[in-house]
């Protein structure tokens, strides 16, 4: 899953190299365990990621939890905040 989180996110990116995903282990309301990934990019690619009005980030969630649902998995994508 890290992957494809890589593959996706280091092609639409100026800065591939300040790419990094971080994977933390969660639970679901209802008790089943899942993976959450945590994109973290340079700052100035952080709209690229997030394309107008979420679409970018939008698909990126999409394929992964296509992926997932495929692996009969969870999965959540979250994009990391820069403070």
């Amino acid at each position: 899953m890290i992957d494809l989180l890589n593959f996706l996110t280091k092609n639409i990116v100026s800065n591939p190299e300040a790419v990094a995903i971080e994977e933390q282990d969660s639970t679901t309301f209802d008790g089943h365990s899942s993976k959450v990934y945590i994109i973290s990019v340079d700052e100035s690619d952080t709209g690229i990621v997030i394309g107008k009005g979420g679409q970018t980030i939008k698909a990126i969630r999409n394929l992964v939890k296509v992926k997932a649902v495929n692996l009969g998995t969870y999965v959540d994508v979250r994009l990391k905040e820069k403070s």
